[in-house]
């Protein structure tokens, strides 16, 4: 795409970008738009090695071109944020997916970003990059959090979930698609008190995921989400949970 000239669309209101990650970026680059535009961007990649191409050098591109992606969409959304404050948020992640969208605040899609890639999974620096590029200030005024985290395994690692939950102070209805009771663990413990964050939360609702993958029988989900809202509920939390299918 290096013959494209760069063009200005002072009046879009919305862009729709369903490319190869490296394409996405080509794009953005050429087009200007303004900064209230709303943004729809599917980035897929097919994983296709050929016989002098390793798995690992597969992967490497892979990483070097979904993580250049996430920092253009994060610039890209920031700018956007700041006319568009965002109040509910949902963040996705799992082997080969990684996505996140704010409710609609125009006549438009909002804010949607998904990045996918087929029979090859993100590796863990894609996934910590793509946490960190959006743990925004512009956050502050979200109210609502949908977690839809079905690798806790390779998470976005908890030292970079925290920093992001952090940027919520606004936050009061937490809905989490995560059965894993390490996940549970680690968030009694931040609302623990001095309440370092999260100090607005008032409802915590457990989804549990039927991930068949995730090594944990319906005996174990109930059980884990159980043993979370018993746990907070002995210790007086001014918090409710609510477990749902």
């Amino acid at each position: 795409m290096q013959h494209l000239q760069p063009i200005c669309l002072p009046k879009l209101k919305q862009l729709c970008l369903f490319f190869d990650p490296n394409d996405c970026i080509a794009i953005m680059h050429f087009i200007k738009t303004p900064p209230d535009c709303a943004l729809q961007c599917i980035a897929s990649r097919q994983f296709r090695a050929s016989l002098e191409e390793s798995f690992q050098q597969a992967q490497d591109v892979a990483e070097k071109s979904c993580t250049g992606l996430v920092r253009r969409l994060s610039r890209y959304s920031r700018k956007y944020f700041q006319h568009r404050v965002p109040t509910t948020l949902m963040l996705h992640s799992e082997d080969c997916e990684l996505g996140i969208t704010t409710c609609p605040r125009d006549d438009f899609g909002g804010f949607h970003l998904q990045i996918a890639q087929d029979l090859l999974d993100f590796t863990e620096n894609t996934k910590a990059a793509f946490l960190s590029e959006f743990t925004l200030p512009e956050f502050h005024h979200v109210t609502d959090l949908l977690l839809q985290i079905f690798d806790f395994e390779c998470l976005p690692a908890v030292s970079e979930l925290l920093p992001f939950l952090s940027l919520l102070p606004s936050l009061q209805v937490l809905t989490v698609c995560i059965c894993d009771i390490r996940f549970f663990d680690i968030l009694k413990k931040e609302l623990d008190p001095p309440r370092r964050m999260l100090s607005s939360l008032k409802t915590i609702k457990i989804q549990p995921n039927n991930m068949s993958d995730t090594g944990l029988t319906k005996v174990d989900e109930i059980l884990a989400t159980s043993e979370f809202a018993d746990a907070l509920n002995k210790d007086g939390y001014p918090v409710e949970v609510v477990c749902s299918q």
